[in-house]
């Protein structure tokens, strides 16, 4: 894709690759830790060219209590305040640069099942009857 801009004629044909790795992990006590590493490459998306690649590395642990009622998710995401990357966006007659800053947070969250109700389905065979018929 070419665009006129302010400075020219800028080519849009360099695409973006994104790899991801996700993995979950069984661990002792019941205990599921997620690891999710990822890398963008430098490139164009749409009238953006992201001229510098960027990396992300997110944990999270979960465990289960009280016959899974309760449940404990600690999550850490961008572990390294790695996901940052200059990149350059194209509008009619504006030019904007931006460093997108790292966004690191970690979260908690508590989930507890109120009136859990098991499944009534029992398999009987009801439809065996009508089976043998045909």
């Amino acid at each position: 894709m070419k665009v006129e801009t302010s400075n020219g004629t800028e080519n849009f044909n360099n695409p973006i690759l994104s790899f991801a790795w996700n993995n979950n992990f069984k661990l002792p006590l019941g205990i599921s830790l997620d690891v999710d590493l990822g890398f963008d490459t430098p490139g164009d998306n749409e009238n953006t060219k992201v001229e510098e690649g960027c990396w992300y590395a997110n944990i999270s642990l979960y465990k289960s209590f009280l016959k899974d009622r309760l449940s404990v998710q600690l999550k850490a995401y961008d572990l390294f305040n790695s996901y940052q990357a200059k990149s350059t966006v194209y509008s009619g007659n504006r030019l904007m640069t931006i460093k997108m800053e790292a966004r690191r947070n970690i979260s908690i969250t508590l989930r507890y099942k109120f009136n859990a109700a098991k499944s009534k389905y029992k398999g009987t065979g009801a439809g065996d009857s009508q089976k043998n018929r045909m």
